[in-house]
């Protein structure tokens, strides 16, 4: 008796002898959400154990949304995962890959959809590390992990792994048949303001100057 597993376009077949009945999970898959907010102070700061319990489908989608548009799901971002044992917690501002034991996610993040990938051998592992590849001008990680904690950071947060300030999160204990889910939380670096006389009406108005310095000069007015 061969049976389908129901799973996108039903990728596994499993041969059955007789009458088994429903076949046995044979996979389980981790989605990773980014949300990137206007400013830094945006950012939720659950590193310090405040947050949820747990990170689940509609955790990034309803922060989202109670943001009051200060916030956003964010395409282009990239995440990677390893077995438990095989690598350690890469530096806070590590831009790009982790390097050696870290394997590229199957997918990366869309405007409204996860980046994902999908395990068919845990190889004997009670832990699957994930971590997001940080993008050149944006907040880094803190790597804070105990208190006082430093909460102006990148945040990164997988299932019940909703502490920390480091891009350094775990499944534990994970288990075919189950969807994971991870987000990571991020804003733009600030732009250094540029001083300079902002009132066009002054003798030594700049006009790449982002922030007055109350320099401006003007014209005497004639006797």
């Amino acid at each position: 008796m061969e049976v389908y597993r129901n799973w996108i376009d039903r990728l596994f077949l499993a041969t059955c002898p007789g009458d088994c009945g429903p076949c046995p999970p044979t996979y389980l898959t981790i989605k990773a959400y980014k949300v990137i907010c206007l400013g830094e102070a945006d950012l939720p700061n659950w590193g310090d154990g405040s947050g949820p319990t747990q990170i689940t489908e509609n955790t990034a989608i309803d922060y989202v949304t109670n943001s009051q548009g200060k916030c956003s799901l964010a395409p282009n971002w990239e995440f990677e995962w390893a077995y438990n044992g095989q690598v350690s917690s890469p530096n806070g501002d590590l831009i790009g890959t982790g390097g050696a034991g870290w394997n590229s996610f199957n997918t990366q993040t869309g405007s409204s959809t996860p980046a994902d990938i999908m395990f068919t051998d845990l190889q004997g592992t009670s832990r699957i590390w994930v971590k997001e590849n940080l993008q050149q001008g944006y907040v880094p990680f803190s790597d804070s992990t105990g208190e006082p904690y430093d909460n102006v950071s990148a945040e990164m947060y997988c299932h019940t792994d909703v502490l920390n300030y480091d891009n350094y999160d775990y499944i534990d204990n994970p288990q075919f048949g189950n969807t994971y889910y991870c987000v990571a939380f991020n804003s733009p670096i600030p732009e250094e303001p540029i001083l300079g006389c902002t009132d066009p009406e002054a003798t030594n108005y700049d006009s790449e100057a982002t922030e007055d310095d109350d320099s401006c000069i003007y014209e005497e007015p004639e006797p």
